[in-house]
């Protein structure tokens, strides 16, 4: 049996259960839940099979992978280091549901811990916190916005028409298609330093505080990383 990479499996697994878990909250309607699906080879982007591929639906975390994708272009364009602290702003820690590391204003974390949480825990406080830390460098005054400008921008270069980012993370819901994700885990898996954060079935993370630094170990959600020998970590 071939290996699968890390990345593809991730996302068919998140795509099943986000494509499903979306349309039964908000999509009642039974014509409304049937599932979408696509797989496709990287390589060639030849499409293996697919049902309702092109149905617009609501998305949840999904949302925080172009987030990271957004982040490591301008990683790549500005040549910051992943070891950069970031301060995490008030705006950050509104939702104890979706801060994972009980961010506080103030608090400091690398930007590579930051992704790592952002993806591996589908965190929003994280991803907020990478979000205004990009946008300060396109808007002092809006900085969230203009990231979330961004978003859109780099769906519409890779033709992900079913899509419209009205957030950084999950926590607000945007749409999208299962062919739009696909385009979009097919760009992300691009990125060597993106694909070896997906690819961590755990790892630890710091965060500094008024009362000093704190290490937090964190798991990657992606239940295919420990439950195959035929899943490929990279």
């Amino acid at each position: 049996m071939k290996k699968i990479t890390t990345f593809l499996g991730s996302l068919a697994a998140v795509l099943a259960a986000q494509f499903m878990t979306s349309c039964e909250t908000a999509h009642p309607a039974p014509n409304e839940m049937q599932p979408s699906y696509v797989c496709i080879e990287t390589n060639s982007g030849r499409v293996l099979y697919a049902q309702n591929a092109t149905q617009t639906r609501p998305i949840g975390m999904m949302t925080n992978l172009v987030t990271a994708c957004v982040v490591m272009d301008w990683v790549k364009a500005k040549d910051i280091s992943l070891n950069r602290m970031l301060q995490v702003p008030a705006v950050a820690c509104r939702s104890a549901k979706t801060n994972i590391l009980k961010l506080q204003p103030g608090d400091s974390i690398t930007l590579r811990d930051a992704l790592y949480t952002t993806i591996m825990c589908d965190d929003t406080a994280c991803a907020i916190t990478l979000a205004q830390a990009c946008g300060e460098s396109l808007s002092s005054s809006n900085p969230i916005g203009a990231f979330i400008t961004q978003m859109n921008n780099l769906a519409g270069r890779l033709l992900m028409s079913s899509t419209y980012f009205k957030g950084v993370s999950g926590e607000t819901v945007s749409t999208s298609s299962a062919r739009d994700l696909a385009l979009l885990g097919s760009y992300a898996a691009g990125n060597p330093d993106l694909l070896a954060i997906c690819s961590q079935p755990g790892v630890q993370v710091q965060v500094s505080g008024t009362s000093g630094v704190r290490t937090i170990a964190i798991r990657n959600n992606n239940r295919l990383l420990s439950a195959s020998e035929h899943v490929d970590r990279l």
